[in-house]
């Protein structure tokens, strides 16, 4: 049975808290961003199985659900929910963060700390979207990915990095202006 009140969305914002407390630590401190980073994100992993352990398997449709009024005005919930395909969705993204995080221990060496607030808001909007059940949520949270993927991108890419960004940004513009 479940013994959290909001497992769902303290798993996608889990990641976010983190990168706040990640705002306090002096730029000088790398190590320590480091290690903050891997362990939060680790612990996030590990909230992620929790939630996939207090799952009933048994039942039909969602798996767990949060609901809450949000913006009454236009009809739109906080509903997130997730279900026998977006668990294991979940389980990969905490499972890839703390892997990406040890794979870049040595190959980033200018700005750690922004590039691990990045990917840790990265990992909130990417959760986030895996879980939302309402439209505009998912939208807030898709676009939400956009802003650290274009400044991972831009900052911390390859030797083609401005043009990879500018050509990441322009697709996104144009697939929002024109859905396949």
């Amino acid at each position: 049975m479940q013994n959290f009140a909001y497992p769902l969305t303290t798993l996608i914002f889990l990641p976010s808290i983190l990168a706040v407390f990640l705002l306090f630590v002096p730029k000088k401190n790398e190590d320590i961003s480091k290690i903050l980073a891997l362990v939060g994100s680790t612990l996030v992993f590990i909230f992620s199985i929790y939630v996939y352990c207090i799952l009933d398997f048994s039942q039909n449709g969602y798996l767990l659900l949060e609901t809450k009024e949000w913006l009454r005005g236009i009809g739109t919930k906080y509903s997130v929910g997730i279900d026998g395909i977006s668990v294991y969705l979940v389980l990969l993204t905490t499972f890839l963060i703390p892997l990406i995080v040890l794979s870049t221990w040595r190959a980033v060496e200018k700005g750690v700390r922004e590039y691990l607030i990045f990917l840790l808001f990265l990992e909130t909007a990417v959760l986030g979207a895996f879980l939302a059940l309402d439209l505009f949520l998912f939208y807030i949270f898709w676009e939400a990915m956009l802003i650290p993927m274009f400044f991972l991108i831009g900052i911390w890419g390859g030797k083609e990095r401005i043009y990879a960004a500018q050509k990441f940004h322009i697709c996104t513009l144009l697939l929002a202006q024109y859905p396949c």
